[in-house]
C-alpha cells in the first residue's frame, strides 16, 4: 500500500509540475506574442508622438499616424489599435484585428482592415497622397500664372486683369485642404473713380488676437493695404497682407489666430473583439 501511495504521490507531483510548466510556458508565450511590432508607414507618413521611439506595443496600445506637411491621408488621420490576441479553436493562431476609419469623406487608398499577426503586421497601410488642385477657372479679360494642369498643396496662382481694369476679389488663390483653392477667382471690371471710391470702406480687422504690423491706418478705403500678425503665443492661419476691395471686403480674407500649444486630434477607432470556438476548450 505504501508503494502504491508513493507512486500515486509521484504521479500527482509530476502532473502538478507539468501543469505549472505549461502555465509558465503560456505566460512566456503571452509575453512574446501578445504585442505588436511597430507598424511601418508609407512614404510621407510618420508615427505621432512618443510612439515613434517604441518598437513593440502591448494589448490595447494605439498608434497614430500623420502625414508630412503638404500631404493628407487618403481617408484622414489614422489610428491603429493593438487589440487582444485571440485563440481560435483547433489550433494556436494568434492574431489582432482592427479597423481604420477616415475622419473626413475621402476615399481610402488601400485596405481598411489590417491584421497584426505573430510574424508582424499583415495587409497594407493606407497611403498619404499629396494634396493637388486642378486648374482654376478662366476669368474674362484676365490671365493667371503659373498655368498648369494641377497644383500642389500651398502653391499660389496669381491673376492679372487687363490694362485699365480693376479686380474685384482676391488676385491670389492658394491650393488648400481638400484639393480646393482657398478663395474664388476675381472678376475684372472697369471702375469709374468718381463717387465710387469714396463709398468703399472696409471694417477694422484689428480685433481679438489679431494685431497691426504695417500698412495703412483707418479709415480703410479702396485698395488700402495692411499687414497683420497674431499676439504672442499664437500662429497666424491665413494671409498676413490684406487689401480692401471694391466690395468693401478684405482680400483674401481676415486671418485667424491659433494657439501654438493646442492641437486638435480627431481619432475614430472601432474595437472589434471576439473569441471564436470551433470546439469546446
Amino acid at each position: 500500500c505504501s508503494q502504491l501511495c508513493t507512486v500515486c504521490l509521484c504521479l500527482i507531483i509530476i502532473q502538478l509540475f507539468l501543469t505549472f510548466l505549461d502555465l509558465i510556458l503560456m505566460i512566456i508565450l503571452n509575453i512574446l506574442l501578445i504585442s505588436c511590432s511597430k507598424p511601418v508607414g508609407k512614404p510621407n507618413m510618420f508615427v505621432r508622438g512618443e510612439d515613434f521611439l517604441k518598437d513593440t506595443f502591448p494589448d490595447q496600445a494605439r498608434v497614430s499616424f500623420a502625414c508630412d506637411s503638404g500631404y493628407e491621408p487618403s481617408g484622414g488621420e489614422l489610428t491603429l489599435t493593438c487589440q487582444r490576441w485571440v485563440r481560435r479553436g483547433g489550433g494556436d493562431i494568434y492574431f489582432i484585428y482592427f479597423l481604420l476609419l477616415p475622419e473626413n469623406s475621402y476615399a481610402l487608398v488601400g485596405t481598411k482592415e489590417i491584421l497584426c499577426m505573430a510574424q508582424g503586421w499583415g495587409g497594407r497601410l493606407p497611403t498619404c497622397d499629396a494634396v493637388q488642385c486642378v486648374t482654376p477657372p478662366d476669368v474674362e479679360k484676365a490671365t493667371f500664372t503659373p498655368d498648369k494642369e494641377s497644383y500642389t498643396y500651398g502653391e499660389v496662382v496669381t491673376y492679372k486683369c487687363s490694362s485699365g481694369l480693376t479686380a474685384i476679389g482676391s488676385l491670389q488663390l492658394t491650393c488648400s485642404d481638400g484639393g480646393k483653392f482657398d478663395v474664388p477667382p476675381p472678376t475684372c471690371t472697369k471702375m469709374f473713380v468718381s463717387f465710387f471710391t469714396a463709398a468703399v470702406q472696409c471694417e477694422d480687422p484689428i480685433t481679438g488676437l489679431l494685431d497691426y504690423e504695417d500698412g495703412a491706418r483707418p479709415p480703410y478705403g479702396f485698395k488700402s493695404t495692411i499687414k497683420v500678425k497674431c499676439s504672442k503665443g499664437y500662429d497666424l492661419v491665413g494671409e498676413p497682407t490684406l487689401q480692401c476691395t471694391a466690395e468693401s471686403k478684405w482680400s483674401p480674407g481676415i486671418p485667424t489666430c491659433k494657439s501654438k500649444f493646442l492641437t486638435k486630434i480627431r481619432i475614430v477607432v472601432f474595437d472589434y473583439r471576439q473569441r471564436l470556438h470551433s470546439s469546446p476548450w
